[in-house]
């Protein structure tokens, strides 16, 4: 069945004269012969439309009646069947009770049926401009229309009206009616009106400047607009901006968030990133990195992303947090940084701050070698300290010295660098004359204290440095291996080898093909003990072909895992094309 088509009146706000153009439409269709319904319109008394609408119901037309809760009545509507259904204020919200929480939401219901839709709204109801909106009026409608919805419309014809023309219809009744309060009309006689009458001509200028579909870009070139995502509630106007910038170059839209390893946000604080993105038609991507700042930028580049959208901070939090954008600037070659501000309502007199301390930022697999380091430093102390009378405190400084060698590889530089500096005033305490106090007497001790420290901290630093050169040349042996294997995988069950090598590569805990026909979607190949079912049962969906996606479900990647795993879509890709 082919999916109806909409066609869309958009105006700067009520009574610009979407309704009457939608009715003048329907009159001309039905005159062509065309069996028009009116589903629901609201003529707000005004006696153009009211005279448009009487001549409507007046021919062969019908109107379907609203559910008793006020909300369209879809099945009947789908059940009557017409060619064309008449649908006022796509942005208005349905009374409890409905099927839908949204208008929108009964149209696109309409549209699967493939019953052709007319239908108005205004500008302030489109998502991605709901922050400019409230700067310009104060406030938002209660109903939203997302932008996914908007891009696959059919046609959308702006409908405008200077607001000289708007003030003498008003003045003649037109607009409200007569016993309407004064109020009502304030927004025509304000410099809002011509402010969002600029908005909807660059909102239409950006829809109608990108390329047409039927000579659009293929999607691995396509460009990408990476938003980075932080959690916080201010982010979702740094997402309907990013929105905005994708919009205008006609770029896919990606929002990233980045975790350190062992120290995941919770699912409930991105949830509503996740569904704002989803709404305006973008992607979710949650990576694991040890810098936020390098996994953006690695990610970015991985993408072949052309613009990188990061909010400023949120100084009342971190203060520490401002110089992830520096570091971002810093580290980005190809990437145009955009960093948007984001409104508080808490003071900004930084004075009436209280200083907040970065915490040590340790995985719990560094935090249970720090606590290793410190039970061996502590029993190299009992021990020596019940042998002071017949040992001497360099032997003690040695031992100290590999303990600390051993925190700095396992548990990484600043814990390596406190216990260089904890060990010497444990041996100065405990081991060297005048025992339990910090003087020390013998400038020979002393000497070697220094010594020790200086030392220590530069073994430390040394080691550190090894253990994470070490650590990206096992990643890479890992990677390569990897790549080896999947580039040696074939015959008859490929496609289900390669699944497998992805869900143990990963560590995964489920993989699958998924393909989707028309709307019915089947699984081509699955892997691992909770392999998805559907596109959106998944934690991460990628497209690699038309109607073709990988769904995977498990932990976060890095943005080098990442890498790795385009190998293996581009891979699944190919096998997919031989299986059909």
């Amino acid at each position: 069945m082919r999916r109806g088509q909409v066609r869309i009146y958009v105006g700067a706000a009520a009574g610009a004269g979407t309704t009457y153009a939608m009715l003048d439409e329907a009159l001309r269709r039905r005159s062509r012969g065309t069996d028009v319904l009116v589903g629901c319109i609201d003529s707000h008394g005004r006696p153009a439309t009211v005279a448009l609408l009487r001549d409507l119901e007046c021919g062969n037309s019908s109107v379907v009646p609203m559910h008793q809760c006020g909300s369209l009545d879809v099945p009947a509507i789908i059940e009557r069947r017409p060619q064309v259904v008449l649908v006022d204020d796509l942005g208005t919200p349905n009374p409890e009770g409905a099927i839908h929480s949204a208008r929108w939401q009964d149209v696109d219901e309409l549209l699967d049926a493939g019953i052709d839709v007319i239908t108005t709204m205004t500008v302030q109801h489109i998502e991605s401009l709901t922050d400019t909106v409230r700067q310009i009026v104060g406030e938002v409608p209660p109903g939203l229309v997302p932008d996914e919805f908007l891009q696959r419309a059919d046609q959308i014809e702006l409908i405008d009206i200077s607001p000289e023309a708007i003030r003498r219809r008003i003045a003649h009744g037109n607009v409200f009616d007569r016993d309407a309060r004064p109020e009502q009309s304030e927004l025509f006689n304000s410099e809002a009106f011509a402010q969002l009458r600029i908005l909807l001509l660059q909102w239409m200028i950006d829809r109608l400047s990108g390329t047409p579909v039927a000579s659009a870009p293929r999607a691995d070139v396509r460009e990408r607009v990476i938003v980075a995502i932080s959690g916080a509630p201010s982010g979702d106007a740094v997402i309907r901006r990013a929105a905005r910038l994708a919009q205008r170059s006609r770029a896919s839209l990606v929002g990233v968030h980045v975790h350190r390893p062992g120290r995941r946000t919770p699912a409930g604080r991105l949830e509503q990133a996740r569904a704002l993105l989803a709404e305006i038609g973008g992607t979710f991507r949650e990576i694991e990195g040890q810098s936020i700042p390098e996994a953006l930028v690695g990610y970015a580049e991985l993408e072949g992303a052309t613009q990188l959208v990061i909010g400023t901070p949120d100084r009342s939090r971190h203060r520490r947090r401002a110089s992830v954008i520096d570091q971002v600037v810093e580290r980005t070659t190809a990437v145009d940084v955009h960093v948007v501000s984001r409104p508080t309502d808490r003071p900004t007199d930084r004075s009436k701050r209280p200083p907040v301390r970065p915490a040590l930022r340790l995985n719990r697999k560094q935090w249970w070698w720090c606590a290793a380091g410190a039970a061996a430093m502590a029993i190299i102390t009992l021990v020596f300290a019940l042998l002071r009378e017949s040992t001497d405190a360099s032997t003690a400084l040695a031992l100290y010295l590999l303990a600390v060698i051993g925190i700095s590889a396992l548990a990484g530089r600043v814990p390596g660098v406190v216990a260089a500096i904890v060990a010497p005033l444990l041996a100065n305490w405990f081991l060297i004359e005048p025992y339990q106090t910090l003087r020390i007497n013998d400038p020979e001790n002393a000497t070697e204290l220094v010594v020790f420290v200086s030392v220590a901290i530069i073994v430390s630093a040394f080691v550190s440095i090894a253990a994470a050169r070490s650590a990206d040349a096992a990643r890479a042996r890992l990677e390569a291996a990897n790549l080896a294997r999947l580039a040696g995988s074939g015959g008859p069950d490929a496609l289900q080898v390669v699944a497998d090598q992805l869900c143990s590569t990963f560590g995964l805990g489920g993989v699958a093909v998924i393909e989707d026909i028309g709307g019915d979607t089947r699984v081509l190949v699955a892997a691992g003990p909770n392999a998805p079912v559907a596109p959106t049962a998944g934690d991460l969906s990628e497209s690699i072909a038309d109607g073709v996606s990988v769904v995977t479900r498990g932990r976060a990647l890095t943005a080098d895992e990442h890498r790795v795993l385009r190998v293996f879509f581009g891979q699944i890709a190919q096998l997919v094309e031989q299986h059909h």
